[in-house]
């Protein structure tokens, strides 16, 4: 547990700026960008925000009067309950379900989504006010000092056992998103890029870095773009323009089972992410995105290969590991030398299954198969390739655990 003793008060000093009624235009701030705003519908103030793949979940409340409303990105109401007995804070989106927390008593439901609370568990600190699904696992945020001594940010399983605790950058927080690589926390005047280490990466003022009027109130990400719900009961799309969160180029796309539990299979993409390094070099991996095919909300994030490898391919291989879960095989090819490779990943547990090589440096490698060769337990992977010689082709089949050859078939020049 992360504590801090005080021993003084701490006085809050809130800037209050003048703002249009509608805001419409763009920010002059360099990290993000606004470029839509729209009211709280009920105008009650906002407590969270979540993003389901589609539409915006916001929780309000008025003294004893608390609802929440999914929402068009227009901020037209597409349903609103009555969440007076919940008293709801922070939302997350799991991928079926609202995860909310309640700081009067300490609590995490799970609401489905006529708010039913089908199961719950006691929060890990006290005042645990924010909360975002990061695939498999809920990071929640402690209100903070001064209503509590204990200022942390958890990531629990969905039952609630803790998996790990970061320190609060901040004395008092208010909600927490994350973005499919990092966490943002939100207090009422700071916004914070953390990694899962807890460093905090990047620090914005919602003033002068986000231009934005006081105070921020609950955040959510859809993927692309930062929700920034306000006390001046409106809510914000933002835009980034982060040079140090990286560029991404998309490669290639394959589907895998359901990992969810909502019955749909998830896409799974890969893509490049470069990453600019404060001494000037550039990081570059290679990452494969998972999201819910029906809804688009995303799941997670699969790590593939490092700044020496260059992928080329991705596809779906049959489940190999037991877990009836389908797995994902990348093909890249090592820079140094030209030899490829093909790992295999358990999406579910996010285990390397296997990681083969396939072809050494005098072939050019271009894309990746699943086929069954012969009906066996799984089937094969096949790489298809070119002698950069002769130009002639070939499609090199091999078993997917351990990367013994099956056949080779012949491609005509």
């Amino acid at each position: 547990m992360v504590n801090k003793s005080r021993s003084g008060i701490l006085a809050l000093a809130f800037l209050f700026l003048p703002f249009a009624a509608v805001y419409t235009g763009t920010s002059s701030a360099a990290a993000f960008e606004v470029v839509k705003s729209f009211d709280v519908p009920d105008g009650y103030q906002p407590k969270g925000l979540a993003w389901d793949g589609s539409h915006l979940w916001l929780s309000t409340a008025s003294g004893s009067a608390y609802n929440i409303h999914r929402l068009t990105t227009d901020g037209v109401v597409v349903s609103t309950c009555n969440a007076a007995s919940i008293k709801p804070s922070g939302l997350a989106w799991d991928g079926t379900h609202l995860r909310v927390t309640n700081t009067s008593n300490d609590i995490v439901y799970r609401l489905d989504t006529d708010c039913g609370v089908e199961s719950w568990f006691a929060a890990p600190g006290p005042h645990t006010r924010g909360a975002a699904w990061e695939g498999e696992t809920l990071w929640l945020s402690d209100l903070g000092y001064p209503i509590t001594e204990t200022d942390v940010i958890y990531q629990v399983t969905p039952g609630g056992s803790i998996l790990k605790e970061l320190p609060l950058p901040v004395q008092t927080s208010t909600d927490l998103a994350w973005d499919g690589e990092y966490l943002w926390l939100a207090s009422s005047t700071k916004l914070y890029r953390i990694n899962t280490a807890g460093e905090v990466l990047e620090e914005l003022d919602r003033a002068a870095d986000l231009g934005l009027p006081p105070s921020l109130a609950a955040l959510a990400w859809d993927g692309s773009n930062l929700w920034v719900a306000l006390t001046d009961k409106k809510i914000y799309q933002l835009i980034p323009n982060l040079p140090t969160s990286g560029k991404r180029r998309y490669i290639g796309a394959t589907s895998v089972s359901d990992l969810n539990g909502n019955g749909f299979p998830e896409t799974a993409v890969l893509y490049e992410l470069r990453k600019p390094e404060n001494d000037g070099s550039v990081l570059v991996s290679y990452q494969v995105r998972i999201n819910d095919s029906n809804t688009g909300a995303f799941v997670k994030n699969l790590g593939f290969f490092g700044s020496d490898w260059e992928a080329l391919a991705v596809t779906g291989v049959d489940d190999l590991s037991g877990n009836f879960v389908s797995e994902i095989a990348v093909l890249a090819v090592y820079r140094s030398t030209g030899a490829s490779q093909v790992k295999i990943v358990d999406p579910a547990t996010k285990e390397v299954i296997s990681s083969q090589q396939f072809l050494g440096s005098g072939w050019q490698v271009k894309d990746l198969m699943q086929v069954d060769t012969d009906n066996d337990t799984w089937p094969e992977i096949g790489v298809l390739a070119t002698d950069k010689a002769t130009g002639r082709g070939i499609l090199r089949i091999a078993d997917p655990q351990t990367g013994d050859l099956v056949k080779t078939i012949s491609l005509p020049k």
